[in-house]
């Protein structure tokens, strides 16, 4: 008997001899055999009896090459087992569904599969046959493990930035949100998730907020946030956020992803930029007043001590009370004029890019306001300096800050450091108006400037900064042509710090 006329035998008739089992040959050939899944009948012992078409598709066998045989497509034979415990299952009347395997080619190839194991009943309900079917699941089980280490690695990035990533539905609610809120915001993550954005949003920050999300809502373009949020322990903490809404392939928004920021420093940092002229007029008049005080002073102190010294016994108290409120103003004066000079404080060693790169990060939003661009180069191998970082701060936020506002919109601002075996040199070149050659010498002088609102105080401040760490300031401008600042600090030690 040939391999179909035991196929057509096993189809109409129980392995008892009991004609129980029915097949319509047709249904087989108009459905099965039309299926993109590998299709296949087993009798009781393993034995396959019938495969569709797709076997040969998903295998690369013929047919006639697999009908009669063991399942001969397992990787090795340590796969053996496993396919003889799922048939010995189904043997007793348990459906498998889906169940994820490997199976080899003809040609060699590994394949991912999925197969759902089914027993074929005889109406008693007794188990006389088995039926599989395979698909062939390789593409779609990569493209799954490829989403799932993308997934993974943007969930780290989201779990591990110092910035709040929000994700919400379009009523506002948080359905996501990241670690980071703990420690800007002082609560768990956890917490915020299912509650409307607006929750702890300034009462006075609402109604623009509120107004501009459902204009983003609209017109499907990403909008910037300012607004102050309720911290846990009852502070206001002051936030930007970017938001943009997620389009699906239908237009429509699906979600908005928010990447909100703390700029609690970076508005302190404004605050000083724009009080550092202020304060340095005031140190400056308090060392202009101290000194016309002090003259004065010196001279009084003088003539009393010689009527003191000739006084009888009758007076002497009354210049000695004398003298002793003189050397009080005087006391008085000598601290109203440390507002003109630069707190003394310990140096330490710092790495210049790391310090550059703080500042750079501070005041890049004055510079996105003016349309400015700032570009920086930084040699690989720099020396660390001995230096008052805060001191150095103000300086080099006085020069970026400069530059900034010399510049125009759309200009462009160049930061370079450089070094020798001697000097580490940092250089802010902006491309604005310049300044004429006769100008050089009267910069670093109080209350000269060449912008329309400043006072020149910041220039003075900055070189008196760099003067005190030892080091040197150079312009190099031209009219029409911008101005080049060269800063040069001494290195003390030579430890090269490769920046990562």
């Amino acid at each position: 008997m040939s391999i179909n006329e035991q196929v057509n035998a096993a189809i109409h008739t129980d392995f008892d001899g009991k004609a129980e089992l029915a097949m319509d040959h047709s249904f087989w050939e108009s459905f099965i055999d039309h299926s993109a899944d590998a299709i296949g009948l087993f009798d009781l012992d393993g034995n396959i009896l019938k495969l569709n078409k797709a076997t040969e598709t998903v295998f690369g066998y013929s047919r006639e090459e697999l009908i009669g045989n063991k399942v001969v497509t397992i990787p090795d034979e340590s796969y053996r087992e496993e396919v003889v415990d799922l048939q010995n299952r189904v043997k007793a009347g348990e459906s498998i569904k889906d169940f994820e395997t490997l199976r080899k080619k003809k040609d060699g190839t590994i394949i991912d599969v999925s197969i759902t194991y089914s027993p074929v009943m005889a109406q008693n309900g007794k188990v006389i046959a088995m039926a599989n079917i395979l698909r062939d699941i390789t593409s779609q089980k990569k493209a799954r493990e490829e989403l799932q280490k993308s997934e993974a690695k943007y969930r780290l990035i989201a779990e591990n930035t110092a910035d709040l990533i929000r994700i919400l539905n379009l009523d506002g609610q948080i359905i996501y949100a990241s670690p980071s809120h703990v420690r800007t915001l002082g609560r768990d993550s956890k917490y915020y998730e299912r509650i409307r954005d607006f929750s702890f949003i300034h009462p006075h920050d609402l109604p623009v907020i509120g107004e501009q999300f459902q204009s983003m809502i609209i017109d499907k373009s990403p909008i910037h946030l300012e607004y102050r949020e309720l911290h846990n322990d009852g502070h206001w903490v002051s936030l930007e956020a970017h938001c943009t809404p997620v389009i699906n392939e239908t237009n429509r928004i699906d979600s908005i992803v928010m990447v909100v920021r703390d700029q609690t420093e970076r508005k302190h940092t404004e605050e000083l930029l724009r009080n550092s002229d202020k304060l340095a007029v005031i140190g400056q008049m308090a060392a202009s007043i101290a000194h016309e005080i002090r003259n004065p002073l010196t001279s009084l102190k003088g003539f009393l001590q010689f009527l003191h010294s000739n006084s009888g016994r009758g007076t002497k108290h009354y210049y000695e009370l004398m003298l002793s409120e003189l050397e009080r103003i005087n006391l008085i004066v000598s601290e109203f004029l440390l507002l003109a000079k630069p707190q003394v404080v310990r140096f330490q060693k710092t790495c210049i890019k790391r310090l550059l790169d703080h500042i750079l990060t501070l005041i890049n939003t004055q510079a996105i306001e003016e349309n400015i661009e700032i570009e920086t180069s930084f040699a690989e191998r720099l020396p660390e300096i001995e230096c008052d970082e805060n001191q150095l701060k103000q300086a080099f936020l006085n020069y970026l800050k400069n530059a900034i506002e010399a510049s125009e919109p759309g200009g462009k601002i160049v930061v370079t450091i450089d070094s020798d075996d001697h000097f580490l040199k940092v250089k802010v070149v902006d491309h604005g108006h310049g300044m004429p050659k006769d100008t050089f010498s009267k910069i670093g002088m109080p209350f000269f400037t060449t912008k329309r609102k400043g006072t020149g105080l910041g220039l003075m401040i900055s070189q008196k900064i760099i003067a005190n760490h030892k080091g040197s300031v150079e312009f190099d401008s031209k009219q029409n042509n911008g101005t080049t600042v060269t800063i040069s600090l001494p290195v003390t030690r030579t430890i090269y710090v490769k920046e990562e």
